[in-house]
């Protein structure tokens, strides 16, 4: 099968009406391939895997909303899996489209902002509206958190988006204290035509077939494709290229409902069972529809006009307190510490601190509900800090020999793109112990 035919079959058919004749593949020209006609791993493990290929996107140019900053992206429509509790509901581009993304992050810091902000996207060409939705928030292993969908775009022209971002709805700490509590909007426009066709068609590159579906990551955008970096049940989940320390758990951030998201996902331009696609291998540095191939490799330094920052956590060794072990339930990680007389506890006190993230990449994962049940019981809360970055904690009084389950009360309630789907379902408890000090 060549790149044509593979992207023929993905519900590509306006590519394929709008190329020249010699470019076009017709979508038969791959049939049985799986629902969608794109290849598929024959089996696919309860664990994050390889998927099949990475897809090209154009990045485009940072919008401003406020606070926030937002790198939008687009690519060919494709499919993805919704998650409502522990079940996953697949989302199929069944019709010729664009998947509109866009990743919101912190303009004094750099940091993205992993949480579900909510929030609208309306679409226009020629100053008439075509589409409006609210995006989903999704995890990709090349894109890390985001928010995104299928467009029903076909003809060629300039589209102009309006992005309204909502206050974050989670507790803000550090830095970001008393921020992102306002609501905001972010406009951005993009062309669809031949050259952006042909750049997302050329764009695509494929795994080895024979790593279709093992155990593994691909590299985060601007980062070649390291994802044999080995054995993922060792480490703290870093990235591809270092200590994976945190890889011993289980990622299970399959979770959420988003029926209400912000409202009615029913009326998402219809439902979203057809809504299909893997968005975690859109990968690196294919250019803006302007042709800047600059890399977005998740550098919270300096931003150009078209970078976007990547949302890896911090790695396990990093983070404050008293190590209480990494932790793994449906192949997520999380890393558990407790400090004493910090900052983030109430009145000063003593703070438990849990941080769970996919492994090899460190993508957190938002919307759980966790909670610590044994010499401790509490809920845990979900936090957005500038310095530990997104994690769910609570005060607490902890000694040596204090013991206590970490439970997952639900899995992550955000949308996954191929090689997350299978991940973050199934997520026992996971015992933990103080040791002494």
């Amino acid at each position: 099968m060549n790149r044509r035919q593979f992207l023929a079959a993905g519900a590509l058919v306006a590519a394929a009406g709008c190329l020249g004749p010699d470019d076009a593949e017709p979508p038969a020209a791959v049939d049985g391939q799986g629902a969608s006609g794109r290849p598929q791993p024959d089996a696919k493990p309860d664990a994050v895997y390889m998927p099949t290929h990475r897809e090209a996107m154009v990045h485009l140019p940072v919008a401003e909303a406020g606070p926030y900053r937002l790198s939008p992206m687009v690519a060919f429509a494709h499919e993805f899996w919704l998650v409502t509790g522990s079940e996953t509901e697949r989302v199929d581009a069944s019709d010729p489209g664009l998947h509109v993304m866009v990743t919101p992050w912190d303009a004094e810091t750099g940091q993205v902002l992993p949480v579900d902000t909510g929030g609208e996207m309306r679409i226009y060409r020629d100053e008439n509206r075509i589409d409006q939705r609210a995006p989903w928030p999704m995890i990709s292993q090349t894109m890390g958190f985001h928010f995104g969908d299928n467009i029903p775009i076909q003809e060629p022209g300039t589209y102009t988006v309006e992005v309204d971002v909502n206050p974050a709805g989670v507790r803000t700490t550090g830095d970001f204290d008393g921020r992102f509590m306002e609501s905001a909007t972010a406009t951005f426009e993009f062309d669809y035509d031949d050259a952006v066709r042909e750049e997302l068609v050329e764009g695509t590159t494929f795994v080895d077939a024979d790593r279709w579906g093992e155990r593994g990551a691909l590299e985060p955008m601007g980062e070649p494709d390291r994802s044999d970096h080995g054995e993922h049940d060792h480490g703290d989940g870093g990235d591809h290229n270092g200590d994976h320390s945190d890889h011993n758990g289980d990622h299970s951030d399959h979770n959420g409902d988003h029926s209400d998201h912000n409202g009615d996902h029913s009326d998402h331009n219809g439902d979203h069972s057809d809504h299909n696609g893997d968005h975690s291998d859109h990968n690196g540095d294919h250019s803006d529809h302007n042709g800047d191939h600059s890399d977005h490799n998740g550098d919270h330094g300096e931003h150009d006009h078209h970078e976007m920052p990547f949302s890896a956590l911090p790695r396990a060794e990093e983070y404050p307190g008293l190590d209480l072990g990494v932790h793994e339930s449906g192949d997520a990680r999380f890393v558990v510490r407790y400090a004493e007389n910090h900052r983030l506890a109430d009145s000063g006190g003593g703070y438990l601190l849990v941080s769970p993230r996919t492994p090899y990449n460190r993508v957190p994962l938002a919307d759980m509900a966790l909670s610590v049940r044994g010499t401790v019981t509490t809920d845990l809360e979900q936090t957005l800090d500038s310095e530990v970055g997104l994690h769910y904690g609570a005060s607490a009084d902890l000694t040596a020999g204090d013991a206590f389950d970490l439970v997952v009360e639900t899995p992550p309630q955000v949308a996954r793109h191929a090689g997350y789907e299978t991940a973050f379902l199934d997520m026992p408890s996971m015992p933990v112990e103080v040791p002494d000090r």
